[in-house]
């Protein structure tokens, strides 16, 4: 999959309207600065403040600028979406570059999505610096993009997906893109499981994992999935049960097949297992290997 297009894909909704931020969206629960206390959205944007928990019940987007701080959890329920960081909608629009500060933990619900955090390999200009305290966990979740972002208490994706196709579905049909679900240039303290994911594409780039990496279970439409790359992992990366996995990217954006390849190896202090021991074909037809996965 050519991920620097999925990554560009809610800059490309400007002419669809998804984003309105420009338009002045609705807020509620809280006042324009925001405040502190339990905080509901129901749509429109998040404003900065501090709150002592954040549910989310529709589509939702983080500030522009400014900061989010949250003392406990952040709710992301069945069916909605949070867009917390983004990058611009359009020419003169501002990026969704506010720094989120949870110390709770972040649940992701069925058929929701949430992205969270903003680099340049997501299509921002600015590199954000957001925080979890108590982990990631989505069950059933549609999708969940987490770029640049400190967790500790580890990620677990567990089910969900947009199913074993890459036809949009939920917000990911309002940007034009099919569903996936990605993790790149996160620092995550614990372990990261992905399992019984059923969607087009799945990423894992750049991350130092302080745990373990199990993926396993997981179906994925795009050949070209799922790519665990450069990653630097303390404990073990365990593989089991996945349609495809691959250390290695393509070597021409743009190419119209997943080969040639070029490695890009991760850093494993414990064991390989699985499907993830030695390097993936670099070609057609090629082997594994030699080297390490």
């Amino acid at each position: 999959m050519q991920r620097l297009s999925i990554r560009l894909a809610i800059a490309a909704t400007a002419s669809a309207g998804l984003l309105t931020l420009a338009a002045g969206p609705t807020t509620s629960g809280a006042s324009a600065r925001g405040g502190s206390g339990r905080y509901t959205c129901t749509a429109g944007t998040v404003p900065p403040g501090d709150y002592s928990s954040i549910v989310v019940s529709g589509l939702c987007y983080g500030p522009a600028a400014g900061g989010v701080l949250v003392d406990g959890p952040v709710t992301v329920e069945a069916g909605a979406s949070l867009l917390a960081n983004y990058p611009s909608p359009g020419k003169g629009a501002p990026e969704g570059d506010a720094i989120w500060r949870i110390a709770g933990s972040v649940r992701v619900g069925k058929g929701a999505t949430l992205t969270l955090g903003c680099e340049p390999h997501f299509g921002c200009k600015k590199a954000t610096s957001d925080t979890v305290g108590g982990g990631i966990r989505a069950v059933d979740a549609l999708g969940v993009i987490v770029h640049a972002t400190s967790v500790n208490g580890g990620i677990s994706v567990s089910g969900g997906g947009g199913g074993l196709s890459c036809v949009p579905s939920g917000v990911f049909a309002k940007m034009r893109e099919p569903v996936y679900t990605d993790f790149e240039d996160d620092a995550v303290k614990g372990s990261l499981r992905i399992s019984s994911l059923s969607s087009c594409w799945l990423g894992m780039a750049r991350d130092a994992v302080d745990g373990s990496v199990t993926i396993t279970g997981d179906k994925l439409a795009d050949p070209d999935a799922i790519e665990i790359l450069s990653n630097a992992i303390e404990g073990n990366l365990t593989c089991s049960g996945d349609s495809n996995v691959w250390d290695s990217t393509e070597t021409t954006f743009g190419q119209k097949t997943p080969y040639p390849r070029i490695a890009e190896p991760n850093a494993v202090l414990g064991t390989r297992g699985g499907q993830c021991v030695l390097a993936s074909p670099a070609s057609l037809g090629g082997q594994p290997g030699p080297g390490a996965f």
